[in-house]
């Protein structure tokens, strides 16, 4: 398969990269400058461009299969980025598969991000609130991404795990409605991301994963 990725350069993205390169699969990927393409990967296409432009997102997702998207809200209050676009960007990614007929996505979201009207527990309060005041736009961005893509008729699968880390202990495990513990390795979230690609029962849903 040809596979779109989006935040190769990041923690989770260079990992995504390097296991789905060690699968076999053809890669592409969307970074804003040359010291992001250096974080890259060998033997992945890098195209240069801007997350928020519709058309660097056209360039990405023309000839591919899937996309799997890493992109998180910046981890800084200071950022100028608000809520409203990763909304937009989200639905300019929505547009541009429609436009190149590629129906899958793998979104990467959290475990405090909330689907639709579910339930939260009192540990999902609590990370919710703690982010809420450490990095404000987190939770409302991952939610605003999610509802554009509950609505696209894609083929969407949002992941919602715990603290990304690597080297944790334990098995992968999933849930469509519990979390499941405080930390996920990522090698194990790649792998799950890269399986979910096929896997027609994450269609449509929002799994919790975890490592325990």
């Amino acid at each position: 398969m040809k596979l779109g990725i989006l935040g190769a350069s990041g923690f989770v993205g260079r990992e995504l990269c390097k296991a789905a390169l060690a699968q076999g699969h053809d890669v592409r990927a969307l970074v804003r400058s040359a010291r992001s393409a250096e974080q890259v990967p060998e033997g992945v296409e890098v195209i240069f461009g801007d997350y928020f432009s519709a058309a660097s997102l056209r360039e990405l997702v023309d000839g591919v299969d899937a996309v799997l998207t890493t992109i998180g809200p910046p981890e800084t209050r200071r950022s100028p980025l608000k809520p409203a676009d990763f909304e937009k960007a989200m639905q300019q990614l929505v547009a541009a598969m429609q436009e190149a007929s590629v129906s899958r996505v793998i979104h990467l979201a959290s475990a405090g991000t909330r689907y639709g009207e579910e339930p939260l527990t009192l540990s999902r309060k609590l990370m919710r609130s703690i982010l809420s005041v450490i990095v404000p736009v987190v939770i409302p961005s991952k939610e605003a991404e999610l509802r554009v893509l509950a609505e696209s008729g894609l083929n969407w699968t949002s992941i919602r795990p715990p603290l990304i880390a690597a080297n944790v202990k334990g098995q992968l495990q999933t849930s469509e409605t519990e979390t499941q513990g405080f930390r996920v390795d990522v090698t194990q979230l790649c792998a799950f991301m890269l399986r979910a690609v096929h896997d027609e029962r994450w269609f449509k849903t929002a799994p919790f994963v975890g490592t325990r």
